[in-house]
């Protein structure tokens, strides 16, 4: 399911247009310039990410790529 959940969420995101970073490393510089940040764990599923250090994030999309996920999995 892990493999399956991870696939349709890269694809959501791709039907946002969002920039999608998937099993490579990410620097400091470059989470501290995103707008916003989302994890998949495997057991706990869509995560959005609060902050990282100083830097605060606000939760825009998410609700849209959760949604987008959904429409995904079960249809319109």
């Amino acid at each position: 399911m892990d493999d399956i959940m991870r696939q349709k969420t890269i694809e959501a995101c791709l039907n946002l247009n969002m920039k999608v970073y998937a099993d490579c490393i990410l620097h400091i510089n470059e989470i501290k310039s995103a707008d916003e940040i989302m994890g998949l764990p495997p057991v706990h599923g869509i995560q959005w990410v609060v902050g990282f250090q100083e830097k605060r994030f606000y939760r825009r999309t998410s609700p849209q790529l959760i949604k987008e996920v959904n429409r995904l999995f079960f249809g319109e």
